[in-house]
């Protein structure tokens, strides 16, 4: 969960830090370097600063340059950049539009739109009550440090604001005729005017040649594997038979694909600072939306995409190279989590193929998205061979 202050200078900003450092600071923790020393590894940030301070058109010179250098409105981006750098699932945003041009809010909006379309959420808190009528699926009334009224669309701007002031659905705000009888018909209001005469509030809408728009939400899955149900047994222990994947919606910019397949609960006995990787594959070209049944280590794999070896080559299990191997919980019941990767560059080079077979977190700079979902399996119903 991450939260934006609604008070910029005093509980968002570092002022006496670089617009780098006040982007990146809360992920410091995710790309450290040398041990007790804390370093900072800065090769590794840099595709994060540029991606994340890009989609939100922050305007500046260098990323060294102390973030007083920058407007106000251009502060506030960066504050909004540093709450999705974090890739949280639950963004709390106070006032977050406040004091920027209205081209950054539609990318705002934008983004926000593209977040929730990938099952997050985010709450919402605005001065502006235009930004409630197109934005939100909900809207909720506080008085007195509680809950006072809750809407659902279609929204009413007028009734929102009388819920604010405490007042009936139908009152008349200040300088207005009560509306109790404004459902009766009387005259044709004129365009864009209620039948009172009030200006009807104003649609928030993202211009369709601003940015291009993403068609579908981000989605990838197993058809054979739903969300939280059990691994058949064909494509566990000794089967090394891949399952069928598939997905879409792959975000512009992508220029290729990668799969991990991991177990992120092995047996503490077991002294591994990771996850267990069953599946690692990547250069899946950009245009590819399937693995068929069975991919791994066949001709119907893509023929540029590469395949890993899985971690029981690491710890020397016999039968296992390349490719899949499905799960096989010594213990108890395991969560094998699946995650597709929409990378910014095919990887080829030796370095990033090494840091690839630490999925997922050393990926993420190289990361624009990636979805995933988990199942279960297990305990096994044979031992691990030897």
């Amino acid at each position: 969960m991450t939260y934006v202050s609604g008070d910029r200078k005093k509980e968002g900003i570092f002022p006496n830090l670089s617009i780098f450092e006040n982007l990146l600071i809360s992920v410091y923790q995710d790309y450290r370097l040398g041990g007790w020393l804390n370093l900072i590894d800065q090769r590794k940030l840099q595709p994060v600063f540029e991606w994340e301070s890009d989609r939100l058109a922050v305007k500046m010179g260098s990323g060294g340059n102390l973030i007083t250098s920058l407007s106000g409105g251009n502060q506030q981006k960066v504050l909004i950049a540093r709450s999705f750098a974090e890739k949280p699932n639950v963004l709390v945003l106070n006032d977050p539009a406040r004091g920027i041009d209205i081209g950054a809010k539609l990318d705002l909006y934008r983004n926000l739109r593209d977040f929730a379309a990938k099952g997050k959420a985010v709450v919402f808190l605005s001065s502006e009550i235009e930004e409630f009528l197109n934005l939100c699926s909900r809207v909720l009334v506080f008085r007195n440090g509680a809950i006072s009224s809750q809407f659902a669309p279609p929204f009413d701007g007028h009734v929102i604001l009388n819920a604010m002031f405490g007042r009936r659905a139908s009152a008349a705000l200040p300088g207005e005729s009560n509306r109790e009888g404004a459902h009766e018909p009387s005259r044709q209001p004129r365009e864009g005017r209620e039948e009172d005469g009030r200006a009807l509030p104003r649609a928030v809408k993202i211009s369709a040649d601003a940015k291009p728009k993403q068609d579908e939400p981000f989605n990838f899955g197993a058809p054979d594997i739903a969300p939280g149900t059990t691994i058949p047994q064909r494509f566990a222990e000794d089967n090394k038979v891949s399952p069928r994947l598939v997905w879409s919606g792959v975000p512009a910019g992508t220029k290729s694909l990668a799969i991990s397949v991991t177990d992120p609960d092995l047996p503490e006995e077991f002294n591994f600072p990771r996850a267990f990787a069953h599946w690692l594959v990547f250069d899946i070209p950009v245009d590819t939306r399937e693995l068929a049944e069975g991919a791994s280590g066949s001709p119907a794999m893509p023929a540029s995409a590469r395949e890993l070896n899985s971690d029981f080559v690491t710890f020397k299990i016999a039968g296992f190279g390349r490719g899949y191997g499905g799960p096989w919980p010594p213990d108890r019941s395991h969560r094998y989590v699946f995650t597709l990767y929409a990378l910014k560059l095919s990887i080829s080079t030796s370095q990033t193929m090494r840091a690839l077979r630490r999925l997922p977190r050393p990926v993420l700079p190289l990361t624009i998205a990636s979805q995933s979902f988990v199942a279960h399996y297990g305990p096994a119903k044979k031992p691990l061979p030897t």
